[in-house]
């Protein structure tokens, strides 16, 4: 019984970690950019390509790589309302480790994949700001637990759509696929 309890309370207190050490991280000057993009491409159906915000360089072409997060960061903020953006962010970074500490788990055993996940935790902490990016962290550790799985089960169909959502939500899709090639 009590090796059930210890079960249940690492993953709390890695996400009393993940709390703690988030909420610390409230500015990022592109934040605004983030969500007025979103709010531009809600508003006209379209992907901008011209940079609407540059005054050194007005109507300069711009490949918005984060398109789709802008999106959703619009709609987290809705209003202005940052609540929203950083609910957002605790569920991206809290299904994140999540995803990294039960896939360590099933890899290390329980002490490992904790004393692993709080280590992750830590070391990735200052990158704990509303950006693109963060989707990145979920979904590479979304994409490492599919691996695993991949390893037990087979082949896994879901891959192309994952990527494609992925290239229009961050950049970082591009690390997902070296994952790939090393798995």
């Amino acid at each position: 019984m009590k090796r059930k309890a210890a079960a249940a309370i690492i993953p709390l207190l890695l996400g009393a970690l993940v709390a703690v050490l988030s909420f610390f991280k409230l500015r990022d000057p592109a934040l605004w950019l983030y969500v007025k993009t979103g709010e531009i491409i809600l508003s006209t159906h379209r992907i901008p390509l011209t940079d609407p915000f540059s005054y050194t360089r007005p109507g300069a072409e711009w490949l918005n790589h984060s398109w789709l997060a802008e999106g959703a960061f619009a709609l987290a903020g809705k209003g202005g309302q940052v609540a929203g953006l950083f609910v957002l962010r605790w569920l991206l970074l809290l299904g994140t480790f999540a995803l990294v500490f039960f896939t360590a788990r099933r890899r290390a055993g329980e002490a490992a994949a904790a004393l692993l996940s709080a280590l992750a935790i830590i070391a990735v902490s200052p990158r704990f700001v509303v950006r693109p990016e963060l989707i990145t962290f979920f979904l590479l550790a979304l994409l490492l637990a599919l691996l695993d799985r991949a390893a037990r089960r087979g082949p896994l169909l879901c891959l192309p759509p994952l990527f494609l959502l992925w290239a229009n939500l961050h950049g970082g899709f591009v690390i997902g696929l070296l994952t790939m090639l090393l798995a």
